[in-house]
């Protein structure tokens, strides 16, 4: 007969030491996996306004660009009698204007800005005709509402009337041109922007 060997307290782990570490690890990793998933969220959620801030940043260039070298265009445009080219409303805004050179090869062209759909658009149309309906240049995308108004006196020929804002504005009635043109920005998600 064989002797045995007197069996040992340290031979390994039991079943419920294993399912304890098990249930550890398990907590561990949905605590791992929630924080990759907040992690991931916030930084989508900083990307997404970046974009926003970024796009934003280039539509206000485009539109101060064009809008301060929107000049008084006394001939008559495509539509027959019109003498001053420029008319504004709290929808949008036309005027003769000279498109960017990568945009359109030279010459004046009547401009269109205004919220089409949920998009502040940009049409370009040239003076001595052309297509009836140009596709739209998108601004910016995402407008819940977008609010043009218009800063100057009622009659330039007077001096006494102080300026002031408002909602529409026609150079063909003698107006001329406004001092300032403001735009009222408000995203679908809330977000408004300052003027």
């Amino acid at each position: 007969m064989t002797a045995r060997a007197p069996a040992s307290s340290e031979s390994g782990f039991t079943l419920v030491e294993l399912l304890v570490v098990l249930a550890i690890f398990g907590l561990m990793s949905v605590v791992l996996l929630d924080s990759l998933h907040f992690a991931a969220r916030a930084a989508a959620s900083g990307e997404a306004r970046l974009d926003r801030a970024r796009d934003f940043a280039l539509a206000e260039s485009f539109l101060r660009r064009r809008l301060s070298d929107i000049r008084p265009y006394p001939a008559a445009s495509r539509t027959v009698g019109r003498a001053a080219v420029f008319e504004g409303t709290a929808a949008g805004l036309d005027f003769v204007g000279a498109p960017p050179a990568y945009l359109s090869p030279g010459g004046f062209q009547e401009i269109r800005i205004a919220l089409e759909g949920k998009a502040l658009t940009v049409r370009w149309r040239p003076l001595a005709g052309g297509r009836d309906d140009p596709p739209p240049s998108v601004l910016l995308d995402g407008l819940a509402s977008a609010e043009f108004a218009y800063f100057g006196p009622d009659d330039p020929d007077e001096p006494r009337v102080a300026p002031e804002w408002h909602a529409n504005w026609s150079g063909e009635s003698g107006m001329g041109l406004p001092m300032l043109i403001r735009l009222r920005l408000a995203f679908q998600d809330g977000h408004v922007p300052a003027d």
